[in-house]
């Protein structure tokens, strides 16, 4: 039997943007781009992967 997921609160959320931004600025070595096209990435990214668990 498989149980419910448990939702995700705003706090973990903005948790798992926060690092998804970093690991994004990472990845291009910290040059060019910007902190809010980074959140922006993350946030669409981390959307898109809790989405299926959202009823």
């Amino acid at each position: 039997m498989q149980t419910a997921p448990t939702p995700v609160g705003d706090n973990e959320r903005r948790r798992y943007v926060a690092e998804a931004a970093y690991y994004i600025a990472e990845q291009r070595g910290f040059v060019g781009g910007s902190a809010e096209e980074d959140w922006f990435a993350a946030e669409a990214e981390i959307e898109r992967l809790l989405a299926p668990h959202r009823h």
